[in-house]
């Protein structure tokens, strides 16, 4: 009977590690299956934004480099759905909007969405402005993490964000497309409706909704810092100054676990995206 006993002991013990381990292996696919849900839904977003993105030279665009560490922003108009507050059910509404993107002090990726009309088409909606009038000049609460009741919550998940750019001017590199952290590579100082970009490259940063509630904001913030930016400007002398694309960069320091402990640390996912402009304009 001891002999028996002894043999089921074991057995159990062999059958509890094979539970816990399927358990955990269970877990960790569809904290990894809901990771990619969720940045497929931003980065759909952010491709259909920039693809509808209005490209005119007399137009200000937002893009926002932060100083490393730290999150890039952008704002544009575009040709896509934008909310519009209940005082302008009244009037006639357009078909652009000011759309931009932010992670914000919760270390969220949001979303920004105002519907405009075009200037002069109507007296009481909100107008697209044009330049010499600038995006954060007209809605100063863009600019930083100012409060903005039309920027939502798209990515609760998503903690870091890069941007930067697909250019293409024969002067420089022959008219082969490269990657750039400035939205043009004419000498302009306007963005000349955005001519050289090809298209805007976003790279994020996912971390699962159970995977942060182990976590304090500052342990969120502290390996968003870790994850570098990528800076470079293509010049006559150095026509490729960022050979790789910070998805690349960033596979280093992820497999290094970010400073967090391991049970988080190695949730961590990057996806990044070639959002391509609308050329036919």
């Amino acid at each position: 009977m001891l002999v028996a006993i002894s043999v089921f002991a074991l057995l159990l013990v062999s059958l509890t590690g094979l539970m816990n381990g399927a358990m955990m292996a269970t877990t960790g696919g569809f904290k990894h299956m809901n990771a990619d849900t969720q940045a497929r839904m931003a980065l759909d977003r952010i491709a259909l934004d920039v693809a509808k993105m209005i490209r005119r030279s007399d137009v200000d665009y937002y893009f926002k480099k932060n100083a490393s560490p730290g999150n890039d922003q952008m704002a544009f108009y575009s040709e896509a759905s934008g909310y519009y507050p209940s005082t302008s059910k009244t009037v006639e509404q357009g078909n652009v909007s000011l759309v931009g993107y932010r992670i914000n002090s919760s270390n969220q990726l949001e979303r920004l969405s105002k519907g405009l009309v075009w200037n002069g088409v109507s007296t009481g909606g909100t107008p697209m402005v044009f330049l010499p009038q600038t995006i954060t000049g007209t809605w100063t609460s863009i600019a930083g993490s100012g409060t903005d009741a039309d920027y939502q919550v798209i990515g609760d998940q998503i903690f870091r964000l890069e941007i930067c750019f697909l250019v293409q001017n024969s002067s420089f590199n022959n008219g082969v497309a490269t990657l750039s952290d400035t939205p043009y590579l004419t000498p302009d100082t306007t963005y000349n409706g955005l001519q050289d970009v090809v298209a805007i490259v976003a790279t994020i940063a996912v971390l699962d909704t159970n995977s942060r509630t182990i976590l304090t904001p500052a342990q969120i913030q502290a390996a968003a810092n870790l994850l570098p930016h990528q800076t470079g400007t293509p010049t006559v002398s150095v026509p490729n100054p960022m050979p790789t694309p910070p998805s690349t960069a960033w596979v280093a320091p992820v497999n290094a676990g970010l400073g967090l402990p391991r049970v988080a640390g190695s949730q961590v996912r990057i996806y990044q995206r070639y959002c391509y402009l609308n050329l036919v304009q």
